[in-house]
Parts: C-alpha cells; sequence; structure tokens
C-alpha cells in the first residue's frame, strides 16, 4: 500500500500537498486534511485515496454553491449547471436527480 512521505503546505491557499511513496498525489483541503488526520508514515488504499478526493471535490462544491447563494439567489438549475461548468461530477453535485 502507497505511504504517507511528506505533507506541504500549498502557498497562498488553504491546502495541503500530500505525496505517496516519494510522489505528489494528492492536493487537500486544510481541514479534509486534519478531519482524515494524515500524516507521514500513514498507509492509504486505493480505496481511501478515492474517498479522499471525491469528499475534497464534495466540500468543494458545497463552498462554490454557498458563495454563489450569497451573493443572490439562485435556482437549484442556475446552481447545478454552474457546478458542472465548473468540471464537478453529478455525484458530487448532489444526490437529489431532478432530471437536470
Amino acid at each position: 500500500m502507497p505511504t504517507i512521505t511528506a505533507i506541504e503546505k500549498v502557498k497562498r491557499k488553504a491546502r495541503f500537498d500530500v505525496y505517496l511513496d516519494g510522489v505528489l498525489a494528492l492536493d487537500l483541503r486544510l481541514d479534509l486534511t486534519a478531519i482524515a488526520r494524515l500524516k507521514v508514515g500513514l498507509e492509504l488504499s486505493t480505496e481511501r485515496l478515492r474517498e479522499l478526493q471525491a469528499e475534497d471535490q464534495r466540500l468543494s462544491a458545497i463552498e462554490y454553491a454557498l458563495r454563489l447563494l450569497a451573493m443572490g439567489p439562485r435556482s437549484e438549475k442556475d446552481l447545478r449547471d454552474r457546478l458542472k461548468r465548473r468540471g464537478l461530477r453529478r455525484e458530487t453535485r448532489g444526490g437529489c436527480d431532478t432530471g437536470a
């Protein structure tokens, strides 16, 4: 299993670069890195890596949607369209499928 060999703060962003076996593997939010209790020496399965990436995208989508809503009212369709344009996958964008 791949092992975390380094965790480095990304300059000017609230994110960390996570290196597995000496190679940059993940770029994760600061809060997710703390919640997941990532540390040097920890082994990560392929499944756990996918989970961390999916959770990072989900949290980013929520943060982006909240920023949009803070600017003013938005329809569900507008939010979905903007998240889609941002390249966020359907399973990240939300669990309710209204056919949009």
